[in-house]
């Protein structure tokens, strides 16, 4: 039976993303991310990149 659990969720969380790193970046508790939905591999990189300090 099929019930569509192992399917890969569609929809934008990169608002939601930026917020929650932006918390944690103030706590200075940043995380390193990785993504399983091959179509968000340029997204979730790109949100963290941006919170990185330069160097």
């Amino acid at each position: 039976m099929n019930s569509g659990f192992d399917s890969i969720a569609d929809f934008n969380y990169a608002e939601e993303l930026s917020s929650v790193l932006n918390d944690l970046e103030k706590r200075n508790k940043l995380p390193i991310l990785c993504c399983l939905n091959p179509r968000d591999n340029y997204r979730v990189p790109l949100r963290q990149v941006i919170f990185l300090e330069p160097f």
